[in-house]
């Protein structure tokens, strides 16, 4: 195949390209913005103290793509482009004999990376664009290809993901660059595992089965990209057709679940995305994904309680969060990082990052233990709505100990709700709590069986019928472990925030929250 360079690079580059920046003394950061990447470094072969996202962008050789392109579009102020390229080519051979030694577990095995496999496809298509860029030593980078292809060649499968959706794509790219019968077969094969993973991850009711509106939107993105690449490219594998009508209706999805401003919001494992989609007001459940939207053109309430898969799933069952008029009322703690180190991380992937009822017993579980097979048994959920009232259900079982929250929630308006939660448990620890998780109020006042509050646009008070005892706390810096949440609209950005904890004295708790405005 003649390959148009030029186009390819315009057309169809690896997006996160642009996001490496170089500073003066030639280190280069990664997208994650804290990382910083020298090209002739040796961590390579003692990245130990490295977190999984840091391993991803290191071992991606995205450093020395952004530090090639920036030199050959004049953007370096070096002496010797042959000089850097002899630097560079050094590096990708200490690269490749990395790759082919015992010590490559760090590149291929997800026990050491979790992200091992996006890794892989990212490093496929950069160094697709390195040799579209016109990087001199060609052989030696299609040598590290392969060495990546022989990686794919070996796996029985892919995870069925937005990784493994990464993987097969590369590989297609990767086949532009090679006239190698097994490679053509090993494309064959991507395009096949493609379709399986398009099938079991956008369901009947096209909202993506990755617990976050963000990475619903970053499989439009990536599927729409892939659509247009098959079209120039394997017109022939009819790709672009079967696409079309599924792209169709998850924009639609998109535009009835993002906030009435347009942007994507911080539910679930993910940050404020600044887009300007046009909102679709109304309500909007998603039975099978435990995911409820009501919205009208200023008024936003979101409610989760349920999964299809525990991709990025964060244990925020029962959880619901409140917008009005573009103003954060309650809030989800939202995105923090995925460095499984990250104490605040792990906070908001737990229990302590939601609006919504838990038992505080398992208020130190990582999200991971949570939902993992040694940690719970039994988990059952369930979600309905009829009639602008919400009815929920959680269960599970813990060492022969039963657990369940059962919660009732009717939305009067947005600025009037009664909730009610249920918990029932055979163990007399298991600390039953209703959170409220609040941003930029002030002013907490705890009077008889009432707590009020104020923004500088809102007053909200939470009146309880039931005997309760109530608790205001604040994010706490000094111990994490015994902190509730921080919030985090930016990756590994966090905020302070306020808790309301309501405990019932007799196991159930009948509530109703009222906002007003403030009179300015």
């Amino acid at each position: 195949m003649d390959l148009d360079f030029n186009y390819y690079l315009a057309t169809h580059n690896e997006k996160s390209l642009p996001q490496w920046k170089i500073n003066s003394d030639f280190s280069v950061v990664s997208p994650i913005k804290n990382q910083e990447v020298f090209i002739d470094d040796e961590l390579w072969y003692n990245p130990e103290g490295l977190n999984h996202s840091e391993l991803l962008w290191l071992y991606s050789l995205g450093a020395q793509v952004k530090f090639y392109h920036s030199l050959i579009m004049g953007e370096l102020n070096t002496e010797s482009i042959t000089i850097v390229e002899e630097l560079l080519d050094n590096n990708f051979e200490s690269f490749l004999n990395l790759q082919n030694s015992e010590n490559n577990k760090f590149l291929y095995v997800h026990k050491y990376s979790y992200s091992h496999d996006h890794c892989v496809a990212v490093r496929m298509r950069y160094l697709c664009m390195l040799i579209a860029m016109g990087y001199p030593n060609v052989k030696l980078i299609k040598d590290i290809i392969k060495r990546d292809l022989q990686w794919f060649s070996e796996l029985d499968s892919v995870s069925m993901n937005n990784h493994g959706m990464m993987v097969c794509v590369s590989i297609l790219h990767a086949r532009l660059f090679f006239d190698e019968q097994e490679i053509k077969l090993l494309a064959d094969r991507a395009i096949s595992l493609l379709k399986n993973i398009v099938e079991f991850i956008i369901p009947n009711n096209y909202y993506a089965k990755e617990n976050t509106i963000a990475y619903h939107n970053f499989y439009i993105r990536d599927l729409t990209s892939f659509s247009l690449f098959m079209r120039d490219y394997m017109p022939e594998k009819g790709f672009t057709k079967i696409l079309g009508e599924t792209l169709k209706r998850m924009n639609d999805v998109l535009l009835r679940v993002v906030y009435p401003s347009g942007e994507v919001p911080p539910i679930g494992q993910s940050g404020l995305y600044g887009y300007k989609f046009k909102s679709i007001p109304g309500k909007s459940l998603f039975k099978d994904q435990g995911f409820f939207v009501l919205k009208d053109d200023k008024n936003y309430f979101s409610y989760t309680c349920g999964f299809s898969t525990t991709i990025h799933k964060q244990v925020d069952d029962t959880s619901f969060t409140l917008r009005l008029n573009g103003v954060d009322v309650v809030v989800d703690c939202g995105l923090g990082s995925y460095d499984a180190k990250d104490t605040k991380a792990v906070v908001i992937n737990g229990q302590r990052g939601h609006s919504g009822a838990f038992f505080k017993k398992f208020d130190d579980w990582t999200m991971q233990k949570f939902h993992s097979s040694g940690g719970l048994s039994d988990l059952d959920y369930s979600i309905d709505e009829r009639h602008n009232q919400i009815v929920s259900n959680k269960s599970f079982n813990h060492e022969n100990l039963t657990y369940q929250i059962q919660r009732t929630i009717n939305i009067l308006s947005f600025y009037d709700l009664n909730i009610k939660d249920v918990f029932t448990t055979d163990d007399s620890f298991a600390g039953p709590v209703s959170r409220f998780i609040f941003d930029g109020f002030r002013n907490f006042k705890v009077v008889s069986n009432q707590v009020t509050m104020e923004s500088d646009i809102y007053r909200v008070s939470i009146l309880c019928w039931n005997p309760a005892t109530f608790s205001i706390l604040s994010s706490y810096d000094g111990d994490v472990t015994t902190s509730i949440a921080f919030r985090s609209l930016n990756w590994n950005e966090y905020k302070s925030v306020n808790v309301i904890e309501i405990t019932p004295l007799e196991g159930e708790l009948e509530m109703n929250i009222m906002i007003e405005p403030l009179d300015k």
